[in-house]
């Protein structure tokens, strides 16, 4: 069957008439001497010759293909439909997207919080590129469920749930200790999970809940995890930011929010502790001489599940800014870039590229001058080393 009966329709260029199509199929080389156009000329979308680095071996592979009216006979085993708007819009954007990942096989990833929202689509762009993903997981059955559906996102992906409770330094612990003596080496650590505006309370060890588990959790996560991120030969840990650091400071004098409490304020405060612990980190990591580097994200303004706490009418427009700005999936390009692009390097941020980086392909971000004063950032490194009872590089050491 050609493919102008399999998808019914044309879309019309501005100078020749055009059939955009999103082709799945075994592997690139089964397309290649099928399009009239050369695969090489046709396979524009994300700027990836070929998606995830993947080559003619891949056991399956989509690309989006643009086609003059002289159709193309499909593989037998391919599946054609039209190209989605979402691929149409993302064909001519520059920056990084998920088509960008470079081959990931032999590597493993723990993506905490991978179960929803930017950490389940970071999860499953991984395994998409081969990598073995690891969902961190607050509820058991919650990470069973996005397990269920990374596969079916990426059949045949190797991964696993890791039951994960950040609210707690010795569930962490005990997480990680778990994660030590079933694998033999970590790759990635993208440190994604979080809440957002919730109303006042605290983690199991007192924390205030935003500062506990945005950051204090995944500073000790990253520490007790950090001697198996040392075995494979180019790790990274990545942390999830927000634009909400710009505006934020460190309130010393009431960490805990025991005198006041202002939930965007205290957002803002873990968003920058974010930043104030990558950039420490990863100077930290180089003057140990540690291979491991320490970068930063942030996934501009994403429809995700962290809306659940903003006032009733705010979240009856959450579903517009999927539409606007970027969706769950599209959030994910910048922690996606962080985690496997080659280039960039330790103590990068990097975040959407359009409309004030609040949308978009992937690139470099801008992070505050509060985020960059570096005897801010040895404070808090000190105080998180206190709080938490565990310092990262003596960890490694």
């Amino acid at each position: 069957m050609e493919l102008k009966t399999v998808t019914g329709r044309r879309l019309t260029a501005p100078t020749s008439t055009q059939l955009w199509l999103e082709v799945t199929a075994r592997s690139p080389a089964t397309l290649a001497g099928r399009a009239p156009v050369g695969i090489a000329q046709s396979m524009r979308y994300g700027r990836c010759r070929y998606p995830y680095g993947q080559t003619g071996q891949a056991a399956a592979v989509t690309v989006v293909l643009v086609l003059p009216p002289t159709w193309l006979r499909p593989p037998k085993d391919a599946q054609v439909r039209p190209a989605t708007s979402h691929q149409l819009r993302s064909i001519h954007m520059s920056g990084f997207t998920a088509y960008d990942v470079p081959d990931q096989q032999g590597r493993t990833a723990l993506v905490t919080g991978a179960n929803t929202g930017l950490g389940f689509w970071t999860a499953v762009h991984l395994a998409k590129a081969g990598a073995r993903v690891l969902i961190g997981s607050r509820s058991a059955a919650k990470g069973a469920d996005a397990l269920r559906s990374l596969r079916d996102e990426a059949p045949g992906s190797e991964a696993d749930v890791l039951q994960l409770d950040l609210s707690s330094l010795a569930a962490v612990e005990d997480a990680a200790g778990r994660l030590r003596a079933s694998e033999n080496q970590l790759d990635l650590l993208i440190n994604n999970a979080g809440v957002m505006m919730p109303p006042y309370g605290t983690t199991a060890d007192g924390f205030e809940l935003q500062l506990g588990v945005n950051h204090l959790g995944h500073f000790a996560l990253t520490a007790h995890l950090l001697p198996l991120l040392a075995t494979a030969p180019a790790a990274r840990v990545v942390s999830v930011s927000s634009l909400a650091h710009r505006d934020a400071g460190v309130f010393f004098d009431d960490l805990q929010a025991e005198q006041s409490y202002s939930a965007d304020a205290r957002y803002g405060q873990s968003k920058l502790a974010n930043l104030l612990f990558t950039f420490e980190l990863d100077r930290r990591l180089r003057a140990a001489g540690s291979s491991v580097r320490a970068l930063a994200a942030h996934p501009g303004i994403a429809r995700t599940e962290l809306t659940r706490h903003f006032p009733g009418p705010v979240r009856l427009l959450a579903p517009l800014i999927g539409l606007i700005l970027n969706s769950a999936e599209q959030g994910s390009w910048p922690s996606l870039m962080a985690a496997t692009s080659p280039d960039v390097e330790g103590g990068d941020y990097v975040g959407p590229t359009r409309f004030r980086e609040m949308s978009g392909p992937a690139g470099p971000a801008a992070s505050s001058s509060t985020a960059n004063d570096q005897q801010l950032q040895r404070r808090f490194w000190d105080l998180s080393v206190e709080l938490t009872g565990i310092d990262p590089l003596a960890a490694l050491a």
